[in-house]
């Protein structure tokens, strides 16, 4: 944690504020762990039990991708600036205040990692870029991102590097400029944040003020837990938490909660009872979600109930000889994000299968003319096998297939006609919304990995999750292999990882 104790006194990063807009939960524990646990692994109290050994979660693979790659976008951003002929100050490594102060005074277009601070506050702008409107020179703040769309934290950041720069300079930037992972630089009216702002940061501070060591708050009063889940994971089970339960709302549990009903077991064992404000068909539901859950623990395969069959055959069409079971990998971290491996399993004995098991069949891309490639393989496959079977459906689980494929046929103008087709015939179906719809799985969430458990064991290849697997194509990217699968061992981990999602 970025926190300071200057002469006594409490100084606040930027980073603490976003933490705080996120996760008040992270935020105590941060503060905790500096000043209580002294940066140590300690036994914290929560609700009349302790737990041993409580520290941050270490740092996981893609996070420590991001942090590089972040890093390397601000540096990319730098010379891009440099390179048009900006004049530069670069202030990073340095701490001190009075370096951004001279910075300002000399007129230099950019100013690179200025430290800026007003009490309680203090932080790190990426950048400072000059302005002379009307001949009045001042600067306006920079921050590089590697997401590709506005998060509502970045505005919060901006504002108080802003309100901190308006304090050196005497004047409130009109506008602060975000340059985001895609290559695009945004700017937004300074003002239109201010009031959210504002009120955030007093909450802020007036949450540090109450600041009780032996009273952390509930994790689930946290939509996240930053870099505490671990943490949060073990306080939810130890009490039981209803926040366990796949599914339900913070409304809902804090409905349950005024009702007397505080945990998983209790949930379970309230049959027939009604919760004002929560209908009675939630109230079944919420219910046996939790008996399900409770009956699954320790089992390798959980346990599960067919919640309706009828209506079924219309989220779930008759099999087809010519379906298709599709899953795309991405790797996000690439200019604009790159759809790398498009993988697909038949449902028939046809072309390049063994005459045991359907073929796998994938495109590849490593590059924007290769996503383009894919893309229209893809598709062109697709349109073929519809032809010699008309009623065919592409199945895939949650959205990011049907997205990616809209993004990509808007984004090179190719068989937009042939996309639109298959959305509009209704030939894409996300199985995630047949089993949301027609299960009941004991499980803490739905996701594929979490409804596999049904029918198979834990996986246990190197690659094994989404996370992981970019994390195994940045390797390959830094590892000068070939990028033919077949002559290539991190691009085969990710294709058998593939090929499992698909079958």
């Amino acid at each position: 944690m970025p926190l300071e104790h200057l002469d006594g006194k409490l100084r606040f990063s930027a980073g603490d504020l976003c933490v705080f807009a996120e996760s008040p939960f992270a935020s105590w524990m941060d503060r905790w762990y500096r000043e209580v646990a002294q940066g140590a692994p300690s036994t914290l109290s929560f609700a009349g039990e302790l737990y041993e050994g409580v520290a941050p979660d270490p740092p996981d693979a893609e996070m420590s991708l991001l942090a590089g790659k972040g890093a390397e976008h601000e540096r990319a951003f730098l010379e891009r600036l440099q390179s048009e002929g900006r004049s530069v100050a670069d202030l990073s490594g340095q701490h001190d205040a009075e370096a951004t102060k001279d910075a300002l005074l000399s007129g230099v277009d950019v100013i690179y990692q200025p430290r800026l601070e007003v009490p309680p506050f203090f932080g790190y702008a990426d950048f400072l870029l000059k302005c002379a409107d009307d001949g009045d020179l001042h600067y306006e703040v920079c921050d590089t991102k590697l997401a590709r769309s506005i998060k509502p934290v970045f505005p919060l950041q901006l504002c108080l590097y802003s309100e901190m720069l308006s304090a050196m300079q005497g004047r409130m930037p009109e506008h602060f400029h975000i340059a985001l992972g895609s290559g695009e630089t945004r700017s937004f009216r300074t003002d239109s944040f201010l009031y959210l702002y504002r009120a955030i940061r007093e909450r802020f501070l007036e949450f540090q003020a109450a600041f009780d060591p032996a009273s952390p708050p509930h994790p689930g009063d946290s939509c996240s837990h930053g870099g505490w889940g671990g943490t949060a994971e073990r306080i939810l089970e130890g009490i039981d938490s209803l926040c366990r339960v796949a599914n339900i709302t913070r409304s809902q549990r804090k409905k349950l909660e005024r009702a007397g009903i505080l945990t998983m077991e209790q949930l379970a064992a309230s049959s027939g009872g009604r919760v004002d404000g929560i209908p009675a068909a939630v109230m079944d539901r919420l219910r046996e979600q939790a008996s399900l859950q409770i009956a699954s623990a320790g089992k390798d395969r959980p346990v599960f109930r067919v919640v309706s069959e009828e209506g079924t055959e219309v989220l779930l069409p008759p099999v087809n000889p010519g379906d298709v079971y599709f899953d795309i990998e991405g790797y996000p971290l690439a200019d604009g994000g790159l759809e790398y491996l498009w993988g697909a399993v038949g449902n028939d004995l046809s072309e390049g299968s063994d005459g045991k098991s359907p073929a796998f069949f994938d495109w590849w891309a490593h590059d924007e003319r290769g996503e383009k490639d894919a893309f229209t393989g893809f598709i062109a496959w697709v349109r073929d096998r519809r032809t010699l079977h008309p009623d065919m459906r592409v199945y895939h689980y949650a959205p990011y297939e049907t997205t990616a494929v809209k993004r990509l046929a808007a984004k090179y103008g190719v068989m937009e006609e042939e996309v639109d087709d298959l959305l509009r015939g209704g030939v894409f179906v996300d199985l995630y919304r047949v089993v949301a719809r027609t299960l009941m799985v004991g499980t803490p969430g739905y996701s594929l990995k979490d409804v596999e458990r049904l029918f198979r064991d834990k996986r246990s290849g190197e690659v094994a999750t989404g996370g992981a697997s970019v994390v195994a194509y940045h390797e390959w990217i830094e590892s000068g292999e070939p990028d033919d699968w077949r002559l290539s061992p991190l691009l085969r981990r990710i294709r058998d990882y593939n090929e499992e999602d698909c079958r």
